[in-house]
């Protein structure tokens, strides 16, 4: 269980990364044909489709995570759950969040299939 919690992990941390956030095919191999998300902003639920047009015209950004929990909910499936402080590049807004992610083993590797950000207080 330690082992996939640390790849788990990887793959939200990489997920995060500007040069695979800008392409597509990487994010077709990461993201699960049916992904939904909850955005933390309070629009509309996101499809995968969805996904590829909106960080087309994203606002550079950073990401610090932290207090990571893994639950397994099925053999093929698991939830990470952690919090995010996600800071504007070059503006003052900070935004803080509770994250949940849904993994699904496809047969050969994990794919997210369910995102949903919660905005919450400030933390440390």
């Amino acid at each position: 269980m330690a082992q996939l919690k640390q790849d788990l992990i990887a793959l939200e941390l990489k997920l995060i990364e500007p040069e695979v956030r800008r392409c597509k095919s990487t994010l077709n191999q990461l993201i699960a044909e049916d992904f939904m998300e909850y955005p933390a902003s309070g629009d509309a639920p996101y499809s995968k489709n969805d996904v590829y047009d909106r960080l087309a015209g994203e606002i550079p950004f950073t990401v610090e995570q932290q207090d990571y929990q893994l639950r397994i909910l099925a053999d093929n499936v698991a939830q990470l759950v952690y919090r995010a402080k996600i800071t504007l590049i070059d503006t003052d807004t900070i935004k803080y969040s509770h994250r949940s992610s849904l993994y699904k083993f496809n047969g050969q590797h994990w794919q997210m299939q369910f995102h949903q950000g919660t905005p919450c207080e400030r933390f440390i």
